[in-house]
C-alpha cells in the first residue's frame, strides 16, 4: 500500500484560515476562524471540567489562597505544550502520534502502559464520578439513592455516546463550554478577587499549609505539601484517555490532510508505510503553505 502514495498533497484551507483572509480581516477575521474552528477543544473542555475543577480546585483555593495560582497557570499551559504538538503532527500527517509510540522497543511496552493505566485508573475515577453526580442529585433533589442517581446518569451519558454524531456533540458541547465561561466571569464579578494578590500568586513559591489546616484536618498536614500539589496537577485538564480522545474528535473534525475526500483510504496507505520511512508529504512551496494554514485550526481549538 505504501507504494502507491509518492508524493502527498493537502487539501486547499478553507478561505478563513488563509493568511489574505486574516489579513484583510484583522483580528475580526482571527476571531471568525477561532469561532469556525472550536470543536474538539470544547468536547473535552466540557468532558475534563469534572473533579480537578469541581473539587480539587476549591480545596486548593481553601488551603492555600493565592499562592497556588502558579501551578495552576503554568500547569496549563505545560498541558497545552503536549495536546497542541499532537493535534498539529494528526493535522498534517493525518498519522496519530499513538502510532509512533508502537514503535518504541520492546514489545510496544509504552502503549500496552498506557493500556494497563487507564484501565486501572478509568474504573477508579469513574467510580468517583458516580458517587459525585449522585451526592448532587440526592442533595438537589432529596429523591432516590447516591448508587441509583450515579448509575443513571452514568447510563445516559453511555446512550448519549452511542447514539450521537460528532456534529451534534460538537454543538451541544461548545454552548455548554460558553455558558462555563460566562458563569465563570459572573462569579468573578461577584466574589470580586484580589487581583494584587492574584498577580503575586503567578511567582512560583512553595506554599505552606496554614495553621487551621494543622489543627482541623491534621490528616491533610501530615501529608507532604508537594503530594498535595501533585494531586491537583494530576487531576488538572482531564488526564490521558482525555488527550487520545481529543486526537479522536480532531480527526473527526478533518482538519488538513483530513479534509482529503479520499481521506480514509490515503490515511490507511500512510498508516501502512514502514517505520523507517518518513511520510512522504510534498516539500513545495505551495503545500508548505496549506499546511501552515491548516495549523491555524488547531491552534484557534486550544
Amino acid at each position: 500500500m505504501s507504494d502507491e502514495i509518492k508524493e502527498i498533497h493537502l487539501p486547499d484551507p478553507p478561505e478563513i484560515l488563509k493568511p489574505e483572509f486574516l489579513r484583510a480581516q484583522g483580528w475580526k477575521g482571527k476571531l471568525k476562524a477561532a469561532f469556525a474552528m472550536f470543536g474538539p477543544g470544547a468536547i473535552v473542555a466540557s468532558a475534563t471540567l469534572g473533579s480537578g475543577e469541581v473539587i480539587w480546585a476549591p480545596r486548593a483555593a481553601a488551603i492555600f489562597g493565592f499562592t497556588i495560582i502558579w501551578a495552576y497557570v503554568y500547569g496549563t499551559i505545560f498541558k497545552f505544550g503536549v495536546t497542541y504538538p499532537m493535534v498539529r503532527y494528526i493535522t498534517v500527517s493525518g498519522e496519530s502520534p499513538v502510532q509512533r509510540l508502537k514503535d518504541i522497543p520492546p514489545f510496544n511496552w509504552v502503549v500496552w502502559l498506557f493500556i494497563v493505566m487507564i484501565l486501572i485508573c478509568t474504573a477508579s475515577w469513574n467510580a468517583a464520578f458516580i458517587g459525585m453526580n449522585g451526592t448532587l442529585m440526592v442533595s438537589m433533589t432529596g429523591m432516590g439513592d447516591i448508587f441509583t442517581w450515579g448509575m443513571a446518569l452514568m447510563l445516559i451519558a453511555l446512550a448519549l455516546v452511542l447514539i450521537g454524531k460528532y456534529d451534534v456533540l460538537e454543538k451541544g458541547q461548545v454552548a455548554i463550554v460558553f455558558g462555563i465561561v460566562i458563569a465563570m466571569w459572573i462569579a468573578v464579578i461577584i466574589v470580586r478577587p484580589d487581583w494584587i494578590a492574584f498577580l503575586k500568586g503567578l511567582i512560583p513559591q512553595v506554599p505552606e499549609y496554614p495553621e487551621w489546616i494543622k489543627m482541623e484536618y491534621p490528616e491533610i498536614a501530615a501529608k507532604n505539601v508537594w503530594v498535595e500539589l501533585a494531586m491537583y496537577m494530576g487531576a488538572l485538564g482531564g488526564g490521558l484517555y482525555d488527550y487520545l480522545a481529543f486526537l479522536r474528535y480532531a480527526r473527526e473534525r478533518g482538519w488538513g490532510i483530513l479534509a482529503d475526500e479520499n481521506a480514509s483510504t490515503l490515511i490507511r496507505a500512510i498508516e501502512s508505510i514502514p517505520r523507517n520511512m518518513k511520510i512522504p508529504l510534498a516539500r513545495t512551496k505551495e503545500n508548505v503553505e496549506k499546511a501552515m494554514a491548516w495549523l491555524k485550526a488547531p491552534l484557534y481549538d486550544q
